[in-house]
């Protein structure tokens, strides 16, 4: 195919058809990456930052005029595709792991920020041309992906772990710019404290949204928090609870947002956590009142109750609180470190009847 019929297929390609397959492969992602432990999800995040890493060595190779040829020169235009493909799946992947992993109102800069980079890979195919462009992506994917590979390897979770994880990440973009420097020196020799401060400031970045509790605590995973008048365990394991039914609007809860409290009973925060086989930890669950005078929330009980790993809808676990009083009340649901995994509001009003409760059996 002559070369000037391929740069307007190309052209065609980002104007027209870019933007439909971005939204295909982020709905794909949303429906397919379901947890972070699952074999099919690693491979195809591991996949695609081998495309993403030899994409990066062979066009520095050809840059430096390293590997040059009839078919080389022909196709060479098109060696920036796989980087963005890969990129754009890693990123697509990543937003929907994370999301899925903590509240947007505890990780919402750290998801905008994963988003951000999601978008500005569709832009233009040009710039993975440019050496530390391209490795300071790569790095933060890399870094991206470990945060929740290192714990399945080594059954632990905190802070120890993250910097395994930063260490990892450190030894696998070394590996990507140890290649390029052996295979086209030139590349890397002009830019290596553009590389150092680009890298670092990644590698710094990471740890301070991951000590400001900001980035999510994956590969933990909130399924569902939902508050109850009364929680019982049935002698098969599973769970029965009673509850008032949303309101025609709250179209998106599953339990109504007004709890109808009569003195001298209980609320019950049901949560059901997941977490990755082999990793067991404790999470905790922070039952806070909103005072209208200082306008702040106050916390009134910290709950702690151990989790433990494997079941896919999330370990199940409730407590209750007794010493009530009508108002604002919210439920969060929070990690050793303090990263939240989700919350509940919900407003209480004393009722001097009984409510109309259904039952429903987990």
């Amino acid at each position: 195919m002559p070369s000037g019929r391929m740069e307007k297929m190309m052209h065609w390609y980002e104007r027209y058809m870019a933007p439909v397959a971005f939204m295909a492969g982020f709905a794909l992602d949303v429906f397919t990456l379901l947890r972070t432990d699952a074999l099919f999800d690693n491979v195809v995040l591991i996949a695609h930052l081998a495309v993403a890493g030899m994409g990066i060595v062979l066009i520095n190779a050809y840059e430096s005029g390293r590997i040059r040829g009839g078919a080389v020169e022909r196709f060479a235009h098109l060696l920036p595709i796989p980087i963005q493909f890969s990129f754009g799946a890693l990123f697509s992947g990543f937003t929907v792991l994370y999301a899925r992993s903590g509240s947007l109102a505890g990780s919402g800069v750290f998801l905008g920020l994963l988003a951000l980079v999601l978008l500005a890979n569709e832009f233009s195919r040009e710039r993975y041309r440019h050496v530390v462009v391209h490795l300071c992506i790569y790095f933060t994917a890399l870094f991206a992906y470990l945060i929740f590979a290192v714990p399945l390897v080594t059954k632990t979770i905190g802070a120890g772990t993250f910097l395994v994880s930063g260490g990892a990440s450190i030894a696998g973009i070394a590996i990507v710019i140890g290649g390029i420097a052996f295979i086209a020196p030139n590349r890397i020799a002009g830019y290596r404290r553009s590389l150092l401060f680009g890298i670092g400031g990644v590698y710094l970045l990471f740890h301070v949204l991951y000590f400001a509790n900001i980035i999510p605590p994956i590969p933990l995973a909130l399924k569902r928090l939902e508050v109850y008048h009364s929680v019982e365990r049935t002698n098969g394991g599973g769970y029965l609870v009673t509850y008032e039914k949303p309101a025609w609007y709250e179209w998106l809860g599953i339990t109504s947002a007004v709890f109808h409290w009569r003195r001298g009973t209980a609320i019950y925060a049901y949560s059901a956590v997941f977490s990755p086989a082999d990793i067991n930890t404790t999470i905790f669950h922070h039952w806070s009142r909103y005072d209208p005078e200082s306008g702040e929330w106050i916390e009134e009980s910290v709950i702690p109750f151990a989790i433990a790993g494997g079941r896919a809808e999330g370990y199940r676990g409730y407590t209750l609180k007794q010493a009530i009083t009508t108002g604002k009340w919210r439920i969060e649901v929070r990690t050793g470190r303090g990263q939240l995994l989700g919350r509940r509001v919900f407003e209480v009003i004393e009722a001097t009847e009984p409510p109309a409760l259904d039952t429903r059996k987990f």
